[in-house]
């Protein structure tokens, strides 16, 4: 019986240490606590890869004073009919880049700000892995998002401020299936603003 009455209170002890454990990791990592301070975000530089070939230019028309953008494409890349200021381009069935003006400055707080404030779960969207990234069209800022209570599709955002104007490059396609990345970077190196 003592045996038994040591191991029960070993077994306690063991799953109380390891739950404590779990418990301090998750406060640790949940991004709503170092997601407030972009200063600890990791930081990267934007990977263009030069063998992607983009050869046809691709208009984002201005809206709501939002100067509008010129992005390079893939050759093969279609563009469904959207609303001025918000163009959707199709790399391939099921992987879409998005580009939209989310408005001012002083309206979005900024890039930083607009990112910093959706992280962890609003609504149906779970936004996670905020990064600082260095690129030709200044600093943007990288996160991760899941639409939908489960999970699937995944949507790589990437924000930037220009002009005063805050806007949105992102890029949909399945979770666990990114296979156009290094075209939907390459894009975005290739912005080129209508106003400087």
């Amino acid at each position: 019986m003592r045996r038994r009455t040591r191991n029960i209170a070993i077994s306690i002890c063991l799953a109380t240490a390891l739950v404590g454990s779990a418990g301090a990791a998750f406060v640790a990592l949940w991004p709503e606590k170092h997601g407030l301070d972009p200063e600890l975000w990791p930081t990267e530089t934007l990977a263009v890869d030069p063998a992607v070939a983009l050869a046809a230019p691709r208009h984002v028309e201005q809206v709501d004073g939002c100067p509008g953008l010129t992005v390079k494409t893939p050759a093969t890349a279609t563009s469904p009919a959207r609303p001025a200021g918000n163009t959707a381009i199709e790399l391939a069935p099921h992987h879409y880049t998005l580009w939209a003006c989310l408005g001012a400055v002083d309206k979005t707080g900024g890039a930083r700000h607009a990112v910093a404030r959706t992280l962890g779960t609003k609504h149906d969207l779970l936004s996670f892995g905020a990064t600082r990234v260095d690129s030709p069209s200044g600093e943007l800022v990288r996160v991760y998002r899941t639409v939908g209570k489960s999970g699937p599709p995944h949507l790589t955002d990437w924000v930037v401020d220009h002009g005063g104007y805050t806007y949105a490059f992102g890029y949909l396609h399945p979770v666990g299936n990114a296979a156009y990345s290094s075209s939907v970077e390459a894009m975005i190196g290739s912005v080129t603003w209508d106003q400087p």
